[in-house]
C-alpha cells in the first residue's frame, strides 16, 4: 500500500548469490552474475526494467514496483544506468 508505504524494506535483504557487478539509480537496480545474467528490479512506470513491461502508474497497487529481480540479458559483460 503506497500511503503506509509496506513495500519499503528499512534493513537490507539479500537477493541473490553470485554478483559481480551491481548498479542503483534512485528508483531501480541492477546486477549482473558471474555468469554474465543480467537482472533488474525497482521502479518501473516507464518500462526502465527492460522486462517488456510498464505500469499504469496506479499507487494504490503498486504495480510500479518489480521486487523480485527479473532476468533480462544473457551473456553481459558490463552494464552502466543514469537516472536520465
Amino acid at each position: 500500500n503506497y500511503e503506509t508505504m509496506d513495500a519499503i524494506v528499512s534493513s537490507p535483504v539479500k537477493v541473490f548469490d553470485n554478483v559481480k557487478e551491481a548498479s542503483i539509480d534512485y528508483y531501480t537496480a541492477y546486477a549482473i552474475t558471474e555468469q554474465g545474467d543480467l537482472y533488474a528490479w525497482g521502479y518501473n512506470e516507464y518500462g526502465a526494467i527492460g522486462n517488456r513491461q510498464k505500469s499504469d502508474g496506479n499507487y494504490e497497487t503498486m504495480d510500479a514496483i518489480v521486487s523480485i529481480p527479473v532476468k533480462v540479458l544473457d551473456n553481459v559483460k558490463e552494464a552502466s544506468i543514469d537516472y536520465y
